[in-house]
C-alpha cells in the first residue's frame, strides 16, 4: 500500500511540474517606448550621423532637451511563473528591462557629437556637450 501510495505521489508531482515548466516558458511581455538596440546603437558614428538620419531610423525621441540632446527609452516587462507553479507554491519572477540612449547634437551642423547607451531605472540625464 505505502508503495501505491508513493507511485501515486510521484505520478501526481511528476504532471504538476511539467505544467510548472512549461508555464515558465511561456511569459507575459509588456514594452513601451522605442527600443534602440545595440545594431543601431553601433550604426551611429560621432562626427558623421546627422540629427535626420537618426530621426528617420527611431522616430521622435521621449525628449529633448537644450541644444540638441535627445533621449530614447524602452522598458520591456515580463512576468513568469503563473498557472500551475503558483498552485505548487512557485513565486512568480518579473524582469524589467530598461535601456536608455542619450545622443548629442551638434548646433550647427546637426551631427552627432557623443553617445551613450545605458540601462536606466529613471529619465537619463543629458550628456555633457563640453
Amino acid at each position: 500500500m505505502y508503495l501505491h501510495n508513493l507511485f501515486l505521489l510521484f505520478v501526481f508531482f511528476g504532471i504538476f511540474s511539467g505544467c510548472a515548466v512549461s508555464g515558465q516558458n511561456s511569459a507575459n511581455i509588456v514594452s513601451k517606448g522605442t527600443k534602440v538596440g545595440s545594431q543601431v546603437y553601433d550604426s551611429f558614428n560621432e562626427g558623421a550621423t546627422s540629427y535626420d538620419e537618426v530621426i528617420a531610423k527611431l522616430g521622435q525621441p521621449a525628449e529633448r532637451h537644450e541644444g540638441i540632446t535627445v533621449d530614447y527609452r524602452y522598458e520591456e516587462t515580463s512576468e513568469k511563473g503563473k498557472g500551475f507553479d503558483a498552485i505548487l507554491g512557485g513565486v512568480g519572477k518579473t524582469r524589467t528591462v530598461n535601456e536608455c540612449v542619450t545622443l548629442v547634437f551638434d548646433g550647427k551642423t546637426k551631427k552627432l557629437l557623443q553617445k551613450r547607451m545605458t540601462e536606466c531605472d529613471s529619465k537619463p540625464s543629458a550628456l555633457s556637450t563640453k
